[in-house]
């Protein structure tokens, strides 16, 4: 299901702020999207966003990254519309 809200999220990015490709994509999440800090644990870098699309959207198998934790998870799926990761993974 993480694949799907990830794949999900990236192509909303795509289509609503006309990013092309995946480094685009990957900035404008941690640049204009994002809401944190870089202190704070959930705190996500051009670098791991980029990692999470190599990972679940080009399914590299060789890139190490860490599955999203609740608060990213919670924050794909609000960005998509839904109140958070637990009702978006009901629903679908």
């Amino acid at each position: 299901m993480i694949k799907a809200l990830v794949t999900e999220f990236f192509n909303e990015i795509e289509k609503k702020e006309l990013k092309k490709n995946k480094n685009a994509q990957a900035t404008f999440w941690v640049e204009e999207l994002q809401e944190v800090g870089s202190n704070d644990k959930n705190y996500i870098s051009v670098r791991k966003a980029t990692r999470l699309y190599n990972k679940y959207i080009e399914e590299r198998e060789q890139v190490i990254v860490k599955e999203p934790n609740k608060y990213i998870l919670d924050f794909m799926a609000q960005y998509l519309g839904w109140t958070d990761f637990e009702t978006y993974q009901s629903k679908k």
